[in-house]
């Protein structure tokens, strides 16, 4: 099984990409170990960097193991290896779709996916579930599914396009750490509701006559 790479972006990649790629990776192990692969990396990394105490702080407090690889720079190979891009704002996205423009249909922010999947995965019978669950692998039924997502990215926007953005808490003090967390574990449970479901799922299921 090929595991579902995902890329997780922000500026400096010492806050706020680190805690979704260590959040979004210890929850999706303990539903389907090795199904996703997740990494990050900053627009403008402050490369060699390790995760900000804040970050580290409230993952500790989660239960979630804090290390990892230190800061690094954005680069086209890391987004072209990539199944699904996830800016932690809308500046990231862009310029994510700068560098690979052909990124376009698996790039969104974080709080964007995961309304779009509560759009398309809202009916426990929705088309797009039964098309993703025809997959035979897990991270298969996830390749299926991203693209779905668009078709909702028209009448599922944001009332407010900065709902779609992770408060940046770099030099702030523990609130803002503590509301960037609350922003990206909101936006992890839509990711994890959806892998839940399309694990339980039967590619195959029998009919009978």
């Amino acid at each position: 099984m090929s595991p579902l790479n995902i890329l997780v972006v922000c500026t400096g990649n010492i806050c706020r990409s680190p805690y979704a790629e260590r959040a979004l990776q210890a929850l999706a192990d303990r539903i389907a170990p090795g199904a996703f692969s997740v990494t990050s990396a900053g627009t403008r990394a402050v490369v060699g960097r390790g995760m900000e105490s804040g970050s580290a702080r409230i993952l500790t407090e989660h239960g979630i193991p804090t290390a990892g690889p230190v800061a690094r720079q954005l680069t086209a190979d890391m987004v072209t290896g990539a199944d699904l891009v996830l800016g932690l704002a809308r500046e990231h996205r862009a310029e994510v779709l700068d560098l690979v423009p052909g990124a376009l249909r698996r790039t969104f922010t974080l709080r964007e996916f995961a309304r779009l999947l509560s759009s398309c995965t809202a009916a426990p019978s929705s088309e797009e579930i039964r098309a993703a669950a025809s997959a035979d692998t897990l991270p298969d039924r996830w390749r299926a599914l991203t693209p779905l997502a668009l078709r909702h990215r028209t009448d599922a926007k944001a009332a407010n396009p900065a709902d779609d953005d992770v408060l940046d808490p770099y030099g702030l003090d523990d609130a803002a750490f503590r509301t960037m967390a609350a922003q990206i574990d909101a936006a992890l449970i839509p990711l994890l509701d959806t892998l839940t479901r399309l694990g339980a799922a039967d590619p195959h299921p029998s009919t009978s006559n």
